[in-house]
C-alpha cells in the first residue's frame, strides 16, 4: 500500500516517469477537490445540480477527497515532500501543491467577486477554501492534516447548511440569486439568523468555527519550516480573506437590508428548519469540541481507510442535449438541432434574444423550462398574446383544479355545453376552473387598476402582474413550484415583455367591463397596444447598439408579427440612425404555409423582408411547438 510506496521513494532516485506519475496523481486529487485551475467544472455543477447534489458534492466528496489525498502525499509521498519555503525551496510535491493553494485563494475569492448568483458563488468561495486546506497539507506532518481535517470538517458542516438555506428561498421564491435573498430577514427570521452563522464563519469571523479552523491552518503552517518559510502563503491566505468579506457580507447585505420585491411559495418544511438549526448549533460548538480533539495525537494514517464518495452532476451535457444530438440529423428533427446550436452560438457571441409566444404556450405549461431560461439569461424579452401572459398565472394559483381531456376532439356539443355550466374555460385538451383561476387573479388585479386609476398612475398590463407578484399578493394561493411560472422569473428579473392585443384576453376583457360599469374611471390606466409598439421601438433601439437581437418564434399570430415589424418601421418611417436587423431568426409553427400573409410564412417570404439580412441564421421547425420549444430550451440549457 501507501507503505510500500513511501519505502521504494526512499530508496530510489525519482525518475522522470515517476515524477510524471506523481504529478498526474496531483492533478487528479486538484480536480476532485475543485483546485484552480482545475475547477471549471464546479461553478455549474453547483449550480445545475439540485440543490441537495450540490450540498453532497461540496462537501462529503471534499471531505473524503482531502482525507484521501492528505494520506496519500503525508504517507506514500513523504519522501519526495519538498519544501514551499521562501528561502529555501526544494522540489517536491509541496511546492506544487503550494501553487495550487495560491491560485485558488485568488481567484476563487476575487471570481466570487462578480457574482450575482448565490450557489455561483458558493462555488468560487469552495475553490478558495479548498485553496486553504491544501495549507495544511503543504505544512505537513500531525500538526497539518490535523488543522486541514479540522478545517474542511467545519467548511462541510458550514456548507450544508448554507445549500440548505439557498433550496429554502429557491423554492420560495423560484430562484437562488442574490436578489432572491432580498428581505429574508423579514420573511424568516430563522433562515436569515441561520444563514449569517453560515456566512460568518466561512468569512472566518470569530468566535465560529470558520475562524479557529483559519487559525490552526495558518499557525501550523507558520510552525511547519524554520524562519517561518511559509509565510508568503499566509499572508497570500489572509489577503483572500480579507477579500472574501465583501461578498460575504453582500449576501448578508441582501438579506438584513435590502426589502423583498419578488412573488415566493411558502413551502417552508420543519425538516429544513431543523437541519439548518441544527447545522447552526454545530458551527458554534465545533470550536470548543475540535479543539480539544487537535490535543490528541492523530490515529495512524495507514490504519485509516476512507472510501471515496462518488460525485453527483458532473458538469457535463446532460442526457436530452446527447439525445438530439445523436438522433435528430435529417428534416425537422436536424432543423431542431441547428437552430438550437445557432441559439446557444448566437448568445456565446453576445447576442440578446426576444422570444414570441403564441397559441396556448403557458397553459401547456412551457414555464417548466422558459422560467429556467430566463433565470440563466438566455432570454432577454418577451413578446406574447395577452393569453399567455395571464394563463402562466392561472395555471400558479389553480394548477390542481385543471380538469384535462384527452379526448377533447370527441366531444359533442351537448358535452362542450355541460363543461361551460361547470365554469371550465376549454383549452384544447385543457380546462381552465373560472372560479379557481381566472377570478381569483380578477379580484386582486381589480384592486390594482383601481387603486392605480385613483392616484391617476399608468402601466402596461405585464407591469401590473409584475407587482402583484413582487408583493406576494398570490402567494397563498400558489399550487405549483413558483421556480416553473415564467411570470414569476419574469417579474424577477423585470424582463421586458409586450404584449401586443392584449385587450381580447380574458384580463382585457375584464377591465374593458370595469371601465364601462365605471369601477375603473380612466380607461388609460393600462396603457395601449401603441404604447407597447413605441415602448418596444425604443427597447431594440437601445439594445441593438451594443447586442445583436435574435427572434425566437413560437407560434405564428400577433405575438410574431407585433415585433418582427419594428426592424422596417425604426428604418422606413422613423428615419433615424438606422438599427441592425435581426441577428437570428427561428420559428416553430405547424400551420399551413401562407404566401400572402405574414402568418404561417416561411423566412424567405415577405415576414422577412426588411427584417433580416442575407447573414443572419434563418430556421423553421414544422412541428408542434408544445415538443419542440421544450427540446430546444433543453438543448440550449445543456440539459
Amino acid at each position: 500500500g501507501l507503505a510500500a510506496i513511501s519505502a521504494k521513494l526512499a530508496t530510489a532516485a525519482v525518475q522522470p516517469l515517476l515524477a510524471v506519475g506523481i504529478v498526474m496523481t496531483l492533478v487528479g486529487f486538484a480536480f476532485k477537490i475543485a483546485a484552480a485551475p482545475f475547477h471549471l467544472w464546479a461553478p455549474d455543477a453547483y449550480q445545475g445540480a439540485p440543490v441537495p447534489s450540490a450540498a453532497f458534492i461540496a462537501s462529503g466528496s471534499k471531505v473524503a477527497s482531502f482525507v484521501v489525498l492528505g494520506k496519500i502525499v503525508l504517507i506514500g509521498f513523504a519522501p519526495v515532500h519538498g519544501s514551499a519555503a521562501w528561502h529555501s525551496m526544494v522540489a517536491g510535491w509541496s511546492p506544487v501543491l503550494a501553487v495550487l493553494a495560491a491560485l485558488s485563494i485568488l481567484l476563487g475569492n476575487l471570481v466570487a467577486l462578480a457574482q450575482s448568483n448565490v450557489r455561483r458563488l458558493l462555488a468560487y468561495s469552495a475553490v478558495a477554501h479548498g485553496g486553504y486546506t491544501l495549507i495544511g497539507l503543504v505544512a505537513g506532518g500531525r500538526d497539518g492534516f490535523s488543522a486541514a481535517l479540522f478545517y474542511t470538517t467545519t467548511y462541510a458542516i458550514t456548507l450544508v447548511g448554507a445549500f440548505g438555506v439557498v433550496g429554502f428561498v429557491r423554492r420560495e421564491t423560484g430562484g437562488d440569486d442574490l436578489s432572491n435573498f432580498s428581505g429574508l430577514c423579514s420573511r424568516s427570521p430563522l433562515m436569515a439568523g441561520c444563514m449569517a452563522i453560515f456566512m460568518l464563519s466561512l468569512a472566518g469571523i470569530p468566535p465560529l468555527a470558520g475562524f479557529f479552523g483559519k487559525f490552526y491552518l495558518f499557525s501550523a503552517a507558520l510552525r511547519a519550516v524554520p524562519n517561518y518559510g511559509l509565510l508568503w502563503l499566509v499572508a497570500l491566505a489572509l489577503f483572500g480573506s480579507f477579500i472574501s468579506l465583501y461578498y460575504y457580507l453582500m449576501v448578508l447585505k441582501f438579506i438584513f437590508v435590502d426589502k423583498w420585491a419578488e412573488a415566493g411559495a411558502d413551502h417552508r418544511s420543519l425538516v429544513t428548519d431543523h437541519v439548518l438549526q441544527k447545522s447552526a448549533i454545530c458551527l458554534l460548538a465545533a470550536e470548543k469540541k475540535m479543539r480539544l480533539r487537535l490535543d490528541c495525537r492523530t490515529r495512524s494514517f495507514a490504519s485509516n481507510r476512507v472510501a471515496l464518495i462518488a460525485k453527483v452532476g458532473e458538469a457535463k451535457m446532460g442526457s436530452i442535449s446527447q439525445f438530439i444530438d445523436r438522433h435528430f440529423r435529417h428534416f425537422n428533427a436536424a432543423a431542431l438541432k441547428d437552430a438550437a446550436d445557432a441559439y446557444v452560438a448566437h448568445l456565446d457571441r453576445g447576442g440578446k434574444m426576444m422570444i414570441t409566444l403564441a397559441g396556448a404556450m403557458s397553459t401547456a405549461e412551457l414555464g417548466v423550462s422558459l422560467a429556467e431560461m430566463i433565470r440563466r439569461d438566455k432570454v432577454h424579452a418577451i413578446t406574447c398574446t395577452g393569453a399567455n401572459l395571464e394563463e402562466d398565472l392561472f395555471n400558479l394559483v389553480a394548477r390542481s383544479q385543471y380538469v384535462r381531456l384527452p379526448n377533447y376532439r370527441e366531444l359533442s356539443p351537448q358535452q362542450e355545453e355541460e363543461l361551460l355550466k361547470r365554469h371550465l374555460n376549454r383549452v384544447t385538451d385543457t380546462c381552465i376552473p373560472e372560479e379557481e383561476a381566472i377570478r381569483r387573479i380578477e379580484r386582486v388585479v381589480i384592486d390594482e387598476w383601481v387603486t392605480a386609476a385613483k392616484k391617476k398612475e399608468r402601466g402596461f398590463p405585464h407591469e401590473f402582474l409584475y407587482t402583484i407578484l413582487k408583493e406576494c399578493r398570490l402567494k397563498k394561493f400558489y399550487e405549483i413550484d413558483p421556480g416553473d411560472s415564467w411570470m414569476i422569473a419574469a417579474a424577477h428579473k423585470d424582463l421586458p415583455v409586450f404584449v401586443p392585443g392584449w385587450e381580447d384576453s380574458t384580463l382585457g376583457n375584464i377591465y374593458a367591463a370595469r371601465c364601462i360599469t365605471g369601477a375603473i374611471t380612466d380607461v388609460h390606466t393600462v396603457r395601449s397596444g401603441i404604447e407597447y409598439m413605441i415602448a418596444l421601438a425604443e427597447w431594440y433601439r437601445r439594445v441593438s447598439q451594443e447586442s445583436s437581437i435574435g427572434f425566437f418564434q413560437i407560434g405564428g399570430g400577433i405575438a410574431g408579427d407585433f415585433p418582427i415589424c419594428v426592424v422596417p418601421m425604426l428604418n422606413q418611417d422613423v428615419v433615424r440612425e438606422p438599427v441592425p436587423e435581426w441577428g437570428y431568426f427561428c420559428q416553430i409553427s405547424d400551420s399551413t404555409t401562407s404566401f400572402g400573409s405574414y402568418s404561417g410564412a416561411v423566412p424567405n417570404e415577405k415576414i422577412t423582408w426588411g427584417k433580416l439580412n442575407v447573414d443572419t441564421p434563418r430556421f423553421v421547425i414544422e412541428s408542434d411547438a408544445t415538443i419542440v420549444a421544450p427540446l430546444m430550451f433543453a438543448k440550449v440549457l445543456g440539459w
